[in-house]
């Protein structure tokens, strides 16, 4: 039982071919906060769909709660 970790744990595998699957855990909603993220990605006010995380880093900003 030392190993044991109470949680969420997630495994992100950005290699090879993967097969798609929607699970009822798989689908998630998130309110965050970034002052400076991109614009044109993160919209004010507006849902915003993420189907990349990596391209999503990258526009999320430093600063609130995305970074």
């Amino acid at each position: 039982m030392s190993d044991y970790h109470h949680g969420v744990e997630v495994i992100e595998i950005n290699d090879g071919t993967r097969t798609i699957s929607t699970v009822s855990t798989a689908i998630i909603g998130m309110v965050c906060t970034a002052r400076d993220a991109d614009d044109l990605t993160f919209p004010l006010n507006e849902p915003v769909l993420i189907t990349s995380v990596q391209n999503a880093i990258g526009k999320a900003g430093k600063l609130g709660t995305l970074s």
